[in-house]
This record gives C-alpha cells, structure tokens and sequence, in this order.
C-alpha cells in the first residue's frame, strides 16, 4: 500500500481496496484517481446518478471506483466514480477536502511579511481546519534581518504555531520543512508570487510538478487548479502535497464576530473578564481587552480590529435576506431529526378559484404532517 491516507477505508470489510481511491485533480472531462492497491492512476468519468444528486467531487476525496479491471485491460483512461465516501474536512479556498494540514507560505524581505494578510489567512484556515493549525513558512532566509525573524517568533511562537524559516536559495531549513510533511495530506498556500511550486521542486527535486499529468497522458503542469502529488520518502514513508493556485484573501467569510475572537487565541485569554459577555473589544467600556492591549501584539490587534467590521457587515446582510424569507418558507421537523423546507404561497384574498382552494388545503395539510413546526431563522450560527 502507497500510502496511509486511505487506511481506515482500505481497512474495512466493506470496501473492495482494488475500488478505493484518492482523487488527485479535477479535470475538464473528468477525474484523475490514484488507486493505492493497484499504484496506478485513471482517468475517470462520474456515474450520471452522482451528478443527478449533486454530490460534488472534489481534490482528495476517496472514491469507489467501477469498471476498473476493464479499464486495466484495455488501456483506456476512463473507469466510472459510483461513491464518493465520507470526508473528514473540506476547504472552499482553494477547493479540496481531507486535509491534514496546511502551510502558509510568506516572504522575510522583499516583499516584508503582511501580518495582517498572514493572520487573515490563519483565521480562514482555522475555521475549516479546526482540529489543525497552520504551519508558518517564511522564505528569504538568506537576506532576512534578525529583527524581523524575532518579531515573527515573539508573535506566533506565543500563539504556539510551528515556524519555519527557509532559503530557497541556500537549501536552510528544507529538511525542517519535508519532516513536517512526512504522512500527511498538506496544502501549500499563501499570496501569489511566493514561489510555492518552486519551494515544492525544491523539497523534491524528482517531482517537478508531473506527476500525475504525466501518468495520465496529460500536458505540463501550471498551477491553474489544485492538484495532489505523491511523494515517496525513506522507509515507505509517503507525503502527499496540495499545489494551489495562488490567491489573496480579500474578503473572510465569516459573518459571526464571535468566532474571529474565538480563533485569536491571545485576545481571547482576555475576553473573559469583560464586563459585557457580547463585548467586541473595540469601544467597549471596562473592557478588559483594552484594558490590556500591552499583554496583545499591535499587529495582532489591528487584524482584529479590522476583521470585525467585515464580519459584523455580512451578519448584517444575512438577517437582512433572513427577514425578507421568513414569511416564504416554514421548516417542518419530522422523525429521526428530519427537516422539510415547504415554501408559503401566497394568499389569494379576492376571487378564490376551486384550484386556489384546494391548493391552500394541501398546504394546511402538509404543515399538519409535523406536530413542531417552527418559522426560519437564518442567523448565522457558523462558517461553514
């Protein structure tokens, strides 16, 4: 077996290990599968049915896969995805699933390292990836000044993430890096033009982005879509890296300020000995955050600070669609926790037909089919 990533599901009596596989690009006419087993990769298409129920497949989703022998045989590129199996995770931005974990990649000097970008996107990673933190990569170590490199330690090793300072061009701190790597599905992300897929030939030499398109007949790779490669290590060891396109994060999408003081751990230690539990830490009187901006970084406190009015702006907009459905839609809770969503018609008040009549009787009925019946409320609860 190539790898440990499909293990629990390789395990298990239900599936055949010969059908189970790991999605490693999505192309315009189908799907590229490593199939572990068999330590080979297919061109797959997605059973007509998956796509009648709108189940999306995604980069490093595991799949069953049908007609494979048949494929095998005939050399073609086009087995069938019948299922796609449960997921531990899924990302948005970039779209990919079951993650164990992601680096940020950020230049020491030209450009100087964003914090505020650099804490944006540890927020946006966190809230999906909520049982793993971001591991900090910062490139440029060979012209980097050791100021910058101790304000980077004296913010983010108190927060208890993981720094790694790296030269791409000297080669210092790439074996750091390529432990941490070592049995895990990791996705490499950060602002465009750091040099991510350079970093990534530079980890491994042998890789060179191709991989996958070159088992599948497929051209050069450029990093227009994610895309998972295999990397073997020593003592059947194996990695498995998420190339992505390069993108800044302009907008978070959470609209629950309650969750960015959630995920800033240092002001959160604080927040609790205010005097208002739904204090933001802006304005507020006896506010103990404020009170204690000292204990804060000031670059962590200005993410914050401008964080909170973009949440604040899309809650408000959601209870704004949320106000103008409410009268449209009734949610009916039936057995096993199930939730029917039936649209309200509207009441015809002047010249009801015998169509109207009994259409309003069906809708009274459907309404009696549960004994709970509770109007919408679409306030935001998460992010996901």
């Amino acid at each position: 077996m190539s790898s440990n990533i499909l293990t629990k599901y390789l395990n298990n009596s239900q599936f055949s290990q010969s059908q189970l596989g790991l999605v490693l690009r999505s192309h315009a006419g189908g799907y590229l599968v490593h199939m572990p087993v068999l330590n080979t990769v297919v061109l797959c298409q997605a059973r007509g049915r998956l796509k009648k129920e709108k189940i999306n497949i995604l980069t490093g989703d595991i799949v069953e896969i049908a007609d494979l022998q048949e494929v095998l045989s005939a050399k073609k590129h086009s087995a069938l995805i019948v299922k796609r199996l449960d997921r531990n995770n899924q990302l948005p931005r970039p779209p990919i699933v079951n993650l164990n974990q992601v680096v940020l990649v950020m230049s020491l000097k030209n450009p100087y390292p964003n914090l505020e970008l650099l804490d944006k996107l540890i927020l946006h990673f966190e809230l999906y990836l909520d049982e793993s933190r971001p591991i900090l990569c910062f490139n440029k170590l060979d012209i980097a000044d050791d100021e910058t490199i101790e304000t980077l330690k004296n913010i983010y090793e108190k927060l208890n993430y993981r720094l790694v300072f790296i030269s791409a061009l000297t080669g210092a701190g790439l074996n750091d890096l390529k432990i941490l790597l070592t049995d895990s599905i990791t996705v490499f992300a950060g602002p465009s033009g750091v040099g991510k897929s350079s970093l990534l030939n530079l980890l491994y030499p042998d890789l060179a982005l191709k991989t996958a398109s070159e088992q599948s007949l497929y051209g050069k790779h450029t990093t227009t879509c994610t895309q998972l490669y295999e990397i073997k290590g020593s003592d059947n060891h194996y990695s498995w890296i998420a190339d992505t396109p390069g993108f800044n994060l302009e907008e978070l999408d959470c609209p629950q300020p309650s969750l960015i003081t959630y995920y800033f751990k240092d002001i959160l230690a604080l927040a609790g000995d205010c005097k208002y539990s739904n204090c933001l830490h802006i304005t507020e009187d006896n506010c103990n955050v404020i009170a204690n901006l000292d204990k804060i970084s000031n670059s962590r406190y200005q993410s914050y600070k401008n964080l909170i009015p973009v949440a604040l702006e899309k809650q408000k907009a959601l209870k704004s669609i949320s106000t103008k459905n409410e009268s449209r839609i009734k949610l009916v809770y039936g057995k096993d926790n199930t939730v029917t969503k039936i649209p309200l018609l509207k009441k015809q008040v002047k010249y009801s037909s015998k169509s109207q009549n009994r259409q309003q009787s069906k809708t009274n009925y459907l309404y009696n089919l549960a004994d709970n019946i509770h109007e919408v409320n679409d306030t935001v609860n998460d992010c996901d």
